[in-house]
């Protein structure tokens, strides 16, 4: 069941949220941002959300949006594609994060009922924070009695990069300490100082060694690194709080782990967790990372589904 209403303007254009339920699961998505602004199991309330939508207009944490053209870092804010070099736009020190300034989770999208799924849909100029060609974007958020399925889709009209990421902060429990996380990834790729990625895939240290699911406190890992999925049916992470558990299934090779040690006010440092399954960061600058170049004959898709359970 889906009903959509007007909940805010910003920008003078009007927000508009769908309400979806199913069994035990229930969601709020917003048209500004594609964003999950609410996701309930059994009335636990399984992602941080902020309660007036006007909030998230000058969100800095981009709190379940959808995260792109290009989501996590690119060093520097340049690229190459093709011969030709790319000057994006500088959000993150001197690198590009998320789509830079005005990325896809500060535009408005267009949203619309199709049977029983939620579809949103953004075009996204030549041009727009740099990058080349056109890109038709889609998103179709399907919910079921105790899941959630998010279908992301990009059509360019040319070579471009394409790395969607959706950004859920997940509290199963009321701290870090009491999430238990695994991973299914026995690798990762290290980071320099600016979270760059370093060029290498290497075998997790204990610190980040989630093979085995183990909690993450007491004391919360500042953890803001790409893991590297080992592929079994899908099956990339399970996060358990006391009473709820979730498993992520995700078609994507990389899965940001961000320990969420940037939040601050109206919430608190470590206070929830982000899954954020994606191609690698800096992939572009990488040669030896995983293309993200999409064009007409390939183009970009993922698809990432959350079932919950009761512990």
């Amino acid at each position: 069941m889906i009903s959509i209403s007007k909940i805010a303007e910003f920008d003078g254009r009007p927000v508009w949220s769908a309400i979806l339920h199913s069994g035990d699961t229930r969601a709020q998505i917003l048209s500004y941002g594609a964003i999950t602004k609410a996701l309930s199991y059994r009335d636990h309330p399984m992602i941080l959300g902020y309660d007036n939508a006007s909030a998230y207009e000058t969100d800095p944490y981009y709190l379940g949006a959808i995260a792109g053209r290009v989501a996590n870092r690119i060093a520097n804010a340049r690229f190459a594609l093709n011969g030709q070099s790319y000057q994006l736009q500088a959000n993150d020190g001197t690198n590009c994060l998320h789509g830079g300034h005005v990325g896809l989770g500060r535009r408005h999208w267009e949203m619309e009922i199709a049977g029983d799924s939620l579809l949103l849909k953004y075009h996204s100029p030549d041009g727009e924070e740099g990058f080349p060609c056109d890109v038709d974007f889609m998103v179709q958020v399907d919910l079921g009695p105790d899941s959630i399925t998010y279908r992301l889709q990009g059509m360019p009209s040319a070579p471009t990069p394409i790395n969607l990421a959706q950004h859920n902060y997940y509290t199963l429990a009321p701290n870090l300490a009491e999430t238990q996380l695994w991973l299914n990834a026995h690798r990762y790729t290290p980071v320099d100082n600016a979270k760059i990625p370093t060029g290498h895939q290497i075998q997790v240290p204990p610190e980040f060694d989630f093979t085995n699911a183990r909690c993450l406190g007491p004391q919360p890992l500042d953890i803001d690194h790409n893991f590297i999925l080992d592929h079994n049916g899908n099956h990339a992470a399970t996060l358990m709080g006391p009473h709820y558990g979730m498993h992520l299934d995700t078609d994507q090779c990389g899965l940001q782990v961000y320990s969420a040690g940037g939040l601050g006010t109206p919430f608190v440092p470590y206070g929830a967790i982000c899954l954020e399954p994606q191609h690698f960061p800096n992939a572009l600058n990488t040669p030896r990372f995983p293309s993200m170049i999409h064009s007409p004959a390939h183009p970009y898709s993922q698809t990432t589904s959350l079932r919950f359970f009761q512990v």
